[in-house]
């Protein structure tokens, strides 16, 4: 029984794992070395050492440095660049005398007169090419560029924004999975608590049952019964021992959950200290279901809702022009004459994007898609989470009427077996009487035990789901639960 219940509430991953090469003899020698855990201390454990906290940890630092490059954008970008050029022709002026001297022949013009020779020589001369470079074929330069965007529509600030809800969102990340962790854990703490009291009551079961051999033994001996009777009750016996052996296995499977949810400085044979106590209240149904839109599930879809229309920002942006701060100076230079091309400039550059292909259109109309789909799952979340919440409610109310209910079948269960062992003795009540009634109240016991822990785990989850997983420690505690039978 204890086995399949493990089976439900653990990863069946976790017990794959814990329940591999489990040596044989190996409970009694783990119970010499155990060490005492309370639930508080093994929470702590688990939000220190926990492998899927951890990672949730880390997104958070990747949240940061993605902030850190959204708001780069607000700082200038100061590039160093260089380059080697090699022109197909010279770049440089050619012209001739007569073009460079257009103004002074038409005052040669009255000196020539109507001297044929001197006009032929003047002709010749204006008529002379004349080359100038500029600049040679080769050149080879080295300079810094400033580009310092002073207006972009508005994507800056939202860029800004996207980056702060992201480390928002990171944390909620980080709290939905420590919250899981939590209930995990306690889930499986609670397990191995139930095992080890399985253990207690399978042990009482083989006392009852020895003694009860024992005085079949004693009464046969005497002639009372016959030995079909001390039989029965020897059979009972080793069942009760092969039971013992079987809970015992179930220990080591859930101390071994327990260590894997717990991480590497979890000690490596836990003993439960925080006993399974039945609960004495719940928070009300309806409290609970008020605390579904402060939940991590919700607020990662309210943050995520707020990134998508930031987005959506962004893209209706850039329809509007970008202006820019530019500034350039020349480092070095080879075959560029500095009286000619200046070493620096500054300046204003706009950019603005006419037609992109509809490809603005199509990212704002994604986005509008994307913010109706998380507003859909978010509906659909908060209905899934009321239904749950109030599923583990109701099982966490019909488990502490079970406890309620197996505490009366105790009490008659017991009253049962002294009943029966005094027949018994007098030689008007079976052995199968006695052994029935022997096991009646252990599984009796058993079975309170298992409605307990059906309440805590349930509880626990019911927390979880709520969003209240940081006050499980504390409600769960026998002195909390001490308090409200007080009260």
């Amino acid at each position: 029984m204890l086995a399949k219940i493990i089976l439900i509430l653990i990863a069946p991953q976790l017990l794959q794992i814990a329940s591999a090469q489990v040596p044989q003899g190996s409970a009694a020698k783990s119970c010499a070395t155990t060490t005492p855990l309370s639930l508080r201390e093994a929470l702590s454990l688990a939000a220190a050492d926990n492998l899927s906290v951890a990672i949730a940890e880390t997104a958070i630092g990747s949240a940061e440095a993605t902030r850190k490059q959204l708001n780069s954008t607000w700082f200038p970008t100061l590039l160093v660049t260089g380059k080697y050029t090699h022109t197909t022709s010279p770049i440089g002026i050619e012209t001739s005398l007569g073009q460079m001297g257009s103004g002074l022949l038409p005052t040669l013009a009255p000196l020539i007169g109507s001297n044929p020779q001197l006009a032929e020589i003047v002709g010749d001369i204006a008529a002379t090419p004349i080359g100038l470079s500029l600049v040679p074929r080769n050149t080879a330069s080295v300079g810094a560029d400033l580009v310092w965007p002073i207006f972009s529509g508005g994507r800056r600030l939202k860029a800004s924004s996207i980056g702060d809800l992201m480390v928002e969102l990171g944390h909620l990340q980080y709290d939905a999975s420590l919250s899981r962790t939590i209930a995990e854990v306690t889930t499986a703490y609670f397990t191995l608590s139930l095992a080890e009291s399985v253990v207690e009551l399978r042990r009482e079961a083989v006392t009852t049952l020895r003694q009860h051999l024992h005085d079949a033994q004693r009464l046969e001996e005497e002639g009372m019964i016959v030995t079909a009777e001390r039989l029965v009750a020897e059979v009972n016996c080793e069942q009760a021992n092969i039971e013992l052996a079987a809970a015992e296995s179930d220990v080591i499977v859930a101390r071994r959950a327990l260590v894997a949810l717990l991480g590497e400085n979890a000690p490596s044979v836990p003993r439960t200290t925080t006993p399974l106590s039945p609960l004495v209240s719940l928070p009300s149904l309806g409290y609970l279901l008020d605390c579904i839109v402060t939940t991590t599930t919700i607020s990662q879809l309210d943050v995520g809702r707020e990134i998508a229309h930031n987005n959506l920002t962004i893209e209706r942006s850039r329809y509007l022009p970008e202006i820019a701060l530019l500034g350039h100076y020349r480092l070095w230079s080879k075959g560029l004459d500095g009286e000619i091309f200046p070493r620096g400039f500054v300046g204003v550059g706009v950019s603005w994007s006419l037609f992109d292909g509809l490809a603005r259109e199509g990212a704002i109309a994604g986005w509008k898609n994307r913010i109706n789909t998380i507003e859909t799952t978010r509906t659909k979340a908060a209905t899934d989470l009321a239904v749950a919440i109030e599923k583990y409610y109701h099982t966490t109310e019909s488990a502490l009427l079970e406890v309620t209910g197996t505490e009366k079948s105790i009490a008659l269960a017991e009253e049962l077996l002294r009943i029966k062992r005094l027949s018994f003795a007098e030689g008007v009540a079976t052995s199968s009487e006695v052994v029935d009634a022997a096991l009646l109240l252990s599984e009796a016991r058993i079975s309170r035990q298992v409605a307990i822990f059906t309440a805590n785990s349930s509880l626990a989850t019911l927390l979880w789901l709520a969003g209240m997983s940081h006050s499980t420690a504390d409600y769960l505690s026998p002195q909390h639960q001490n308090q409200l039978t007080q009260q």
